[in-house]
């Protein structure tokens, strides 16, 4: 049995709609029928998702524990960096890649610049 079709056994269970479950936990409508529906895509991250079931389950009277381990076989995912998950839930931005100057073009400019204020140091004595 799929995560979406136990929350909506148990809503059914408790008589309530998903309008009337949806002002108990202050979750949108739309988004409580996407996860109805297995999808868990808009649901902001998996630590929203985790949150967002975790909230649901308590206000049907069921362990949250049934309803994070269906979700957790459904999207069992590969352990991730921090750096990743940040990225996912828009705390961070993708990293670009971080250009490296050379060390022949730092002594060029040094040098150039040394011998303007060189020759602008004589130009401007004489």
């Amino acid at each position: 049995m799929s995560l979406g079709s136990m929350i909506t056994q148990a809503r059914k269970s408790a008589g309530l709609s998903i309008e009337e479950l949806s002002e108990l936990t202050s979750i949108r409508i739309s988004l409580l029928n996407q996860m109805e529906s297995d999808d868990l895509t808009k649901c902001g991250g998996e630590t929203y998702a985790r949150g967002h079931i975790r909230n649901i389950a308590s206000k049907l009277g069921v362990d949250a524990q049934i309803f994070l381990a269906a979700y957790e076989e459904e999207n069992l995912l590969p352990e991730r960096l921090m750096r990743d998950l940040l990225i996912e839930n828009s705390v961070i931005r993708v990293p670009q890649e971080i250009r490296k100057v050379s060390w022949k073009v730092m002594i060029i400019i040094s040098a150039s610049s040394l011998l303007a204020m060189g020759i602008a140091r004589i130009v401007i004595s004489n």
